[in-house]
């Protein structure tokens, strides 16, 4: 059977073969599928799990992992990140510059759409620095400020992305909306959106707003722990620096390409949302991939990032239901 521990520079319950008969794909997914409740269950207490020297050498076998692994997969529709997908339902992890910092977040916290798990591949790690951070967003819960706490858990956010038309060639962002729910058929994704029941409505111009409301504290379908789920200080326009707004303005014409407010119209109080980046930022703690890791994530649960890096870092994501 394997073995389970935090050894090495895993930041998550490592799980890797006690010997090389169980050191296959084959192996692994029988066992997972052997107790799947309690794979979940383990995957929701500790937010993530990662799995190593399971000869999880190409794509192809990552994907055939996610298509068993998962009971469902979804499509990237209504994403903001760069990423181009590789097979069906399989997409490189993100394609903005490994220069950049990628700060913790919650994939798609922003909408009803969000995937309940994110599964992580790394092909090859060949690279200084490129860690993925993970931060539990129940240690966030907890370290909020009693005013900031309670700011959030009273009011739900609503989050507003005015995505343009057409691109300016810009090469990370912003996406315009074909590139965002890929497709180009604006019938299409005004279905997609009513089905979240997003509020939305189209400009003159053909470029798209969009509104959705979610509760800013989520509690875990089998613990029953609370966890911070809210991206306020990454998409308030009051949060981006200098740069990136003169970045958004030249691009977009307006700061507001991401905003958001309490859903009962009232501003946020800019200190609350610096408490909280900070807070995110504070807990995060980096994972140093190895060639054929899996790392399974809990979206709910755990937030992830991106330190910078240079060299060769070919990672692959997918996401779905357990």
């Amino acid at each position: 059977m394997p073995s389970t521990s935090r050894a090495g520079s895993t930041v998550s319950p490592l799980i890797e073969p006690s010997n090389s008969r169980e050191a296959t794909l084959d192996y692994l997914l029988n066992y997972i599928n052997s107790d799947r409740q309690k794979f979940r269950l383990e995957l929701e207490q500790s937010g993530t799990l990662l799995f190593r020297n399971f000869q999880i050498n190409t794509v192809e076998q990552f994907d055939r992992f996610t298509q068993t692994v998962l009971s469902s997969r979804v499509r990237y529709r209504g994403g903001d990140a760069r990423r181009t997908l590789t097979t069906d339902y399989v997409y490189t992890s993100n394609d903005t510059s490994g220069e950049k910092y990628i700060s913790v977040h919650n994939e798609m916290g922003y909408s009803r759409a969000h995937p309940e798990i994110l599964i992580f591949y790394c092909k090859k790690a060949d690279m200084i620095g490129g860690e993925t951070l993970l931060t539990d967003g129940r240690k966030i819960a907890e370290r909020l400020s009693p005013a900031a706490a309670l700011a959030f858990a009273l009011t739900e956010v609503t989050y507003i992305q005015n995505l343009p038309a057409q691109s300016n060639g810009a090469p990370e962002w912003p996406k315009t909306w074909a590139q965002t729910f890929e497709s180009n058929n604006p019938d299409e994704v005004s279905r997609l959106l009513d089905k979240r029941g997003a509020r939305f409505w189209w400009t003159p111009e053909m470029s798209l707003h969009i509104e959705e409301t979610l509760p800013s504290v989520v509690a875990g379908a089998y613990t029953g722990v609370n966890a911070l789920f809210c991206q306020a200080d990454r998409w308030h326009a009051s949060q981006h620096d200098d740069g990136t707004r003169q970045e958004i303005l030249a691009i977009n014409g307006s700061d507001r390409y991401h905003h958001c407010i309490f859903a009962n119209g009232k501003e946020m109080n800019p200190d609350h949302l610096r408490e909280l980046g900070k807070i995110k930022k504070e807990l995060a703690i980096g994972h140093q991939w190895q060639s054929g890791d899996v790392l399974l994530i809990d979206n709910s649960m755990t937030l992830h990032g991106r330190t910078p890096y240079r060299g060769l870092r070919e990672l692959f994501v997918a996401m779905g239901k357990f």
